[in-house]
């Protein structure tokens, strides 16, 4: 699913290496101000900074994903980063803190403007480890761009599709927990705890982005695994408009309890992973075929 074994090899490393940066980098600076806050790049004492860090990590990770190991597989720079930026959605503390502290709609727009910017980021990350592989290994970048044309209404239709499995998915896995009742195990709707939340963020982003590319396969990746993080983008917005009080419970908030960095690192990164193994099923298939 990585590509062959020198490939792997060379991946976890990196992986490895984008982690500690986050950690030892970014995670200073972007630390909430007080203990089991959550994580956010709007609330804290060292906004511009840590958004400063955030891109320098970005460009470091990106810069040894494609030299290392990114020639065969151009999406890596984007796994490898999604990875690092899971550190920061592990150590947050709960989002209904940043709610109750700040009030729904004040912190929701913020959610909603910094999941934006996050995006943005990631998009730079995407385009600059193409541009770099085009340098580095010109052959490879036009192999991967020679043989489908963009189709502006397919990349349109997996977006479409990522957005209603990654919404669906990620509100069932988010709101669903097990609950000990004589000894029988009852699936009922509750306030999710952080490692819920993760997980939820991971599976959505892994479900999305397969369901599309299976679909539709685009021949720009990109409209499939971005598509949980605008799906976080606008249901922050909506709930900032028309949604519930600040801080209530799910079931009838259930996408306040997502933080940024969740839609752009666990999800992220179950998108890209989603991803290779679209493409894995796409040779395989081909294979039997030949």
């Amino acid at each position: 699913m990585l590509g062959d074994l020198r490939t792997r090899l060379r991946l976890f490393p990196v992986v490895a290496v984008s982690a500690v940066l986050v950690y030892l980098v970014v995670w200073p600076a972007a630390r909430p101000n007080v203990l089991n806050d959550p994580v956010s790049f709007i609330y804290n004492q060292n906004i511009p900074l840590s958004w400063l860090l955030l891109a320098v990590v970005a460009l470091v990770s990106t810069v040894l994903t494609v030299v290392i190991c990114g020639r065969r597989l151009p999406d890596l720079p984007v796994l490898v980063f999604a990875a690092g930026v899971c550190v920061l959605s592990i150590r947050s503390g709960e989002a209904v803190r940043a709610h109750w502290a700040y009030g729904g709609g004040s912190s929701y727009l913020s959610f909603a403007a910094e999941t934006l910017l996050l995006i943005i980021l990631f998009y730079g990350v995407h385009l600059l480890g193409k541009i770099i592989l085009a340098h580095l290994a010109p052959a490879e970048h036009a192999r991967h761009h020679q043989h489908r044309q963009f189709s502006l209404a397919t990349a349109l239709q997996a977006l479409g599709l990522a957005l209603v499995v990654g919404f669906v998915a990620a509100l069932l896995v988010a709101t669903t927990a097990k609950t000990a009742i004589a000894g029988v195990k009852v699936y009922t709707v509750y306030a999710s705890e952080r490692s819920q939340i993760i997980f939820a963020a991971f599976a959505a982003g892994f479900l999305s982005t397969l369901a599309a590319h299976q679909s539709f396969r685009p021949s720009r990746s990109l409209f499939c695994w971005i598509a949980l993080p605008v799906l976080g983008f606008f249901g922050y917005l909506g709930l900032a408009c028309f949604g519930s009080p600040a801080g209530e419970a799910l079931p009838n908030n259930p996408l306040g309890n997502f933080l940024p960095v969740d839609f752009l690192g666990p999800g992220v990164l179950g998108g890209m992973l989603g991803l290779l193994l679209s493409h894995k099923l796409f040779r395989n298939r081909a294979e039997e075929e030949d």
